[in-house]
């Protein structure tokens, strides 16, 4: 089963490589996908009006999940502001497609659920998210200070696999991937909050997340960010090793499971 999970995880990998090389296509206004799609980011995006953010959601046909698209403009700190808050709500993030236009629009698609139940999120409590997601983005709301908050009354359950060797969480980079931006994998054991701990530490090392992709398949988690650094350039070889770093103090070194190199 972990063996299955992993190579799940290398799938979504090898479709968000491809992805993002669409999204990060300057002569691209919209990533290749379905019309229905397209048509309700079209609707989205024209409705929005000077709203700090437009919102949709969608409760999918497995009935274990909710999709909610948001629909604001770029910033720095987007991702961690809007998963902190998710996070503070006691929402739990499944996954994430993060897709930045060229006109400065950025379509998020996320994957949710609730924490304490795993079913999709309530539609009472849709209203109350929706508020403390603008509140962030406009910077009347602090994710952290929710998220820490959070977290000292209801502590994350490690979702840890049984019968495997257990490893550390790990950060990859490649520069070669995309011509402007440098790509950081990283492999971590699926809890609460991780998807706002490695955005927020990411803001905090003054990376901008042009695109992102996350993905979690039982216990673990595998997640993509294409970032930039000062100058909205790549990240200099020397920065490597502080950002590497901060992520893995900020993941606080724990285990996650591998297949066997057999399996």
């Amino acid at each position: 089963m972990v063996a299955e999970n992993a190579v799940r995880l290398r799938r979504h990998l090898a479709r968000a490589v491809a992805d993002a090389r669409l999204a990060l296509d300057p002569g691209l206004d919209e990533r290749g996908t379905d019309a229905p799609h397209l048509a309700r980011h079209f609707r989205l995006v024209s409705g929005r009006g000077e709203a700090e953010a437009a919102f949709e959601w969608r409760d999918l046909t497995d009935g274990h999940c909710t999709e909610l698209t948001l629909v604001t403009d770029d910033r720095p700190g987007l991702l961690a502001g809007v998963a902190g808050t998710l996070t503070a709500h006691g929402v739990n993030i499944l996954s994430v497609d993060l897709f930045n236009r060229r006109d400065g629009v950025v379509i998020d698609t996320f994957r949710l659920s609730e924490v304490s139940s795993h079913r999709p999120v309530k539609p009472e409590r849709r209203a109350r998210v929706e508020q403390d997601v603008a509140a962030a983005l406009s910077g009347s709301h602090d994710a952290a200070a929710a998220v820490a908050a959070r977290l000292r009354k209801n502590p994350p359950a490690i979702r840890r696999p049984m019968g495997r060797a257990a490893r550390g969480p790990s950060v990859r980079f490649d520069q070669e991937i995309s011509a402007t931006a440098t790509v950081i994998e990283v492999k971590a054991q699926d809890r609460p909050g991780l998807a706002w701990t490695i955005a927020d530490t990411l803001a905090r090392q003054g990376l901008d997340i042009r695109f992102a992709k996350i993905a979690t398949a039982k216990a673990l988690a595998l997640d993509v960010f294409y970032v930039t650094g000062a100058g909205g350039l790549k990240l200099a070889p020397e920065d490597l090793a502080g950002v590497e770093e901060a992520l893995l103090a900020a993941l606080g070194g724990r285990p996650m499971t591998e297949p066997k190199e057999d399996e």
